[in-house]
């Protein structure tokens, strides 16, 4: 299950199993800009079972000397029965970006959680 939340100037996602949860108790916000969000969830196998997810976001950065700029990042996602957490973002303009990001998941299961930006 995927729940996106957008609430003007932050947005989330949470992801979860639906089968042993109502709620995710788990999820990822940041500071939307642009379209926040991309089309497609790409959700990365094993076993049958998703241990990973790829979402293109559009957020705001903030610089170490205070200016913003709109950033366009592959976030990439751990998916655990207990919910998701981001373990990686990839600069979405870079070239073989979606490519970096599908390797960077194929670890995910095992990737200690990122703290929120």
């Amino acid at each position: 299950m995927a729940e996106y939340a957008d609430e003007g100037n932050i947005a989330g996602i949470a992801l979860w199993h639906p089968t042993r949860q109502q709620h995710s108790p788990l999820s990822v916000s940041w500071r939307g800009a642009g379209r926040v969000f991309g089309e497609k969830v790409e959700w990365r196998m094993a076993a049958g079972l998703p241990h990973a997810a790829i979402l293109r976001i559009w957020r705001i950065d903030t610089a170490s000397a205070g200016r913003e700029r709109e950033a366009e990042e592959l976030v990439v996602l751990k998916v655990s029965p207990s919910g998701a957490c981001r373990v990686a973002s990839v600069d979405a303009r870079q070239p073989r970006a979606n490519e970096i990001a599908q390797r960077m998941s194929d670890g995910a299961a095992t990737s200690p959680c990122l703290a929120e930006p």
